[in-house]
């Protein structure tokens, strides 16, 4: 079967390991109990240098991390990880669309680029950010994203799966419905 874009797909063995390994934390964030989203953070080289999930509704967390919190997000958890320091050549994989406060962190955290599998309805026209801040047009990393296909699909619906067991007549499923 050829892919849209010319690849061939070979399964799951064809989806890069950072997307992989941020599957696994959404599953794991959603089979906890939270939003189903998951991110890790890559050196230059593409090799893992921190993992995250959501944790928001986790009584217990590995030591230092957060939990228990609105801020708990998958993207904070992962750039808590990071010691003071720039992060250009470092990109962020995220299963879902950073929101404004993790869009935020990954300034003040210097990383130089996101790749998101699915949108966040929540936050559309994020990406307009830059236009408002000088400083935050000159950290803003190049975003990249939603994926296509069976993973942005899978990465979309863990997130409306949770809403629509919290609350299905709110306004964050009524969001990602609409998407």
């Amino acid at each position: 079967m050829t892919k849209p874009s010319g690849q061939t797909d070979n399964g799951p063995a064809a989806i890069p390991e950072p997307w992989r390994t941020a599957l696994q934390m959404a599953w794991e964030a959603h089979c906890s109990g939270n939003v189903g989203v998951g991110a890790v953070l890559t050196d230059p080289a593409g090799v893992i240098v921190a993992t995250g999930r959501n944790r928001v509704l986790d009584a217990e967390a590995p030591s230092g991390r957060l939990r228990s919190t609105y801020l708990a997000h998958a993207e904070m958890d992962v750039l808590a990880q990071l010691s003071h320091g720039d992060y250009p050549d470092h990109t962020l994989w995220s299963t879902l669309e950073p929101c404004l406060m993790c869009a935020s962190a990954v300034v003040l955290s210097h990383v130089g680029m996101v790749r998101y599998a699915a949108a966040d309805p929540l936050w559309s026209g994020i990406d307009r950010l830059p236009a408002l801040n000088a400083q935050v047009a000159r950290r803003w990393p190049i975003r990249c994203g939603p994926l296509a296909g069976p993973v942005g699909a899978l990465c979309g619906l863990l997130p409306l799966a949770w809403a629509m067991r919290q609350k299905p007549d709110g306004i964050v499923a009524r969001a990602l419905c609409r998407a």
